[in-house]
């Protein structure tokens, strides 16, 4: 499954990704619901989520979600609205999902240890902490990301000395 989780799609993950994406086709045309709407559903998500419709938005994403299950954006997008309504258990299932599905984004896994920490969940936020610095290392975004990760470690010691 490592190719499909990285978008290898080499070999017997090639022909997995290839019986999903099948699977997904299918889905779709059972609900009538054609695959080129995926990205407006996707932009009216986003839309409903900048205006502060968190529920509404993780609406659109878990449909999205359904259709096109191995797209790690959605799950983002999924567990973004779910932590910003207090939905921590299911953002973190839903960073997770991310992750698995190929995230290379570091701040998936950001998100994840912030919503672990309100869970107060500290050895698994301190888990993804590092992932976030592994994928940080090779991101655009790492320098702003460690400097994140710098103030939730802050955050973790405060809370465990408390």
């Amino acid at each position: 499954m490592a190719g499909v989780a990285n978008g290898t799609g080499n070999g017997a993950d090639g022909d997995v990704r290839a019986r999903l994406q099948k699977l997904q086709a299918a889905f779709l045309e059972t609900l009538d619901f054609p695959q080129e709407y995926l990205t407006p559903a996707y932009r009216h998500g986003v839309t409903l989520y900048e205006h502060g419709r968190y529920d509404e938005a993780a609406q659109v994403f878990r449909f999205l979600a359904a259709c096109d299950c191995s797209n790690p954006r959605i799950w983002k997008a999924l567990g973004a609205a779910h932590k910003m309504s207090g939905r921590f258990d299911e953002a973190v299932a839903a960073f997770g999902i991310a992750v698995n599905t190929g995230s290379l984004d570091p701040w998936v896994p950001v998100h994840a240890a912030e919503c672990l920490m309100h869970l107060e969940r500290y050895p698994e936020a301190i888990a993804a902490m590092k992932q976030a610095a592994l994928v940080a290392d090779v991101s655009e975004d790492g320098p702003e990301v460690h400097r994140r990760l710098g103030a939730l470690i802050e955050g973790v010691e405060r809370s465990l000395a408390a």
